[in-house]
């Protein structure tokens, strides 16, 4: 497309224009500047913008577009050589200064970009710590980021991972075709699931249902298995409830029950053993706050098997109105009433109180 071809149309980049794709039209820096010069006069972005398969697009274009980013939903940059800079450039306008359509965006709330296409930009490990300050922004809300096919390496990969930590936004990240050994993936768990503590378990990622990239013999590897059981319980929670902090006490409680309560024998952090039977019922309290008053009695199973006296104190308090319904009460435990049957068991606080799962590291 020839810059004649361009002002000729240039009117219909004005007014309500909702989509725009140019792809494999032969557009440079020099068309980029034009087509935002006109957005900037009446103050009016498209949501969706695909520049894909434009060869001479660099990082100077992608100056332009930094002032129009606040305004833009969807953004594909693919198979354009915009390199390293032209990520860094693309995701500077924050710092802009200009009166333009960006700063008065700028004002309404942030930004609205939600997926960002950057597969084959030739970008490599310096462009994710450029992402990686997208991802842990608190005005950016991308939900779908792709950066297949360039030459990022394990490094960056852990860059982003770092950038995950935080984030309640992202859901899909793909990375096929980059050079990330098998192993490496691994890292992902961490993220995901992280059982050095249970507080590092609760407060793990629980947004995030994918990540493209890891072969297909990874996923069925041990800790393959359980990255996608881990995005399984992500994915469940954000179906069930809308709000995130709904969502993220569904999924923190469910992972510290399978990793730290489920199977003790083989959880890398094993805080309840047959001395600590003690904190069970705080265990219990908490656990039954964040699943809303229930929790399966598999994880009672491993506890009881591991020497745990739950049952000798449920003995010690059962009633006998209790023991014709086949249940066992135990009273005045942390201010509840546990009542136990053969497929859960279910807390009736007296009144409301929350054991935090800080306070449980603390006791142990």
């Amino acid at each position: 497309m020839s810059m004649r071809s361009l002002t000729s149309i240039s009117s219909a980049f004005h007014g309500s224009l909702d989509k725009l794709s140019l792809t494999n039209c032969g557009i440079d820096d020099r068309h980029i500047n034009t087509i935002t010069k006109c957005w900037k006069i009446d103050n009016s972005v498209p949501t969706t913008i695909d520049l894909s398969n434009n060869p001479d697009i660099d990082d100077c274009a992608c100056g332009y577009l930094s002032c129009i980013m606040v305004a833009v939903s969807n953004l594909s940059l693919e198979n354009t050589p915009i390199g390293n800079n032209g990520v860094y450039s693309l995701l500077s306008y924050t710092r802009a200064t200009n009166n333009g359509v960006g700063s008065a965006l700028r004002l309404n709330g942030g930004s609205a970009l939600r997926t960002l296409n950057l597969d084959r930009t030739d970008i490599n490990d310096i462009a994710c710590e450029t992402l990686q300050t997208l991802l842990q922004h608190e005005s950016y809300s991308v939900k779908k980021l792709s950066l297949n096919r360039n030459n990022i390496t394990s490094k960056g990969l852990l860059v982003l991972l770092n950038g995950l930590k935080n984030n309640k936004h992202l859901q899909v990240l793909s990375l096929m075709r980059n050079n990330i050994g098998k192993h490496e993936w691994a890292q992902i768990l961490t993220l995901l699931c992280d059982e050095s503590t249970i507080d590092s378990t609760y407060f793990s990622n629980h947004t995030l249902r994918m990540i493209r990239g890891p072969p297909k013999t990874f996923y069925n590897s041990s800790v393959g298995e359980k990255i996608k059981q881990m995005f399984h319980i992500n994915f469940s929670a954000n179906v069930t409830w809308k709000k995130k902090s709904s969502t993220a006490k569904l999924a923190g409680a469910s992972k510290v029950v399978l990793s730290h309560l489920t199977n003790l024998n083989k959880s890398k952090s094993t805080f309840l053993d047959g001395t600590d039977d003690f904190m069970f019922p705080y265990a219990l309290g908490w656990l039954s706050e964040l699943n809303g008053g229930c929790i399966t009695l598999s994880a009672f199973y491993h506890l009881c098997k591991h020497n745990c006296n739950l049952f000798k104190l449920a003995i010690r308090y059962s009633s006998s109105s209790n023991r014709k319904r086949g249940m066992c009460e135990i009273t005045q435990l942390n201010g509840k009433d546990y009542l136990l049957d053969n497929n859960t068991i279910s807390s009736k606080p007296h009144k409301k109180r929350i054991v935090t799962s800080q306070q449980l590291v603390d006791v142990v």
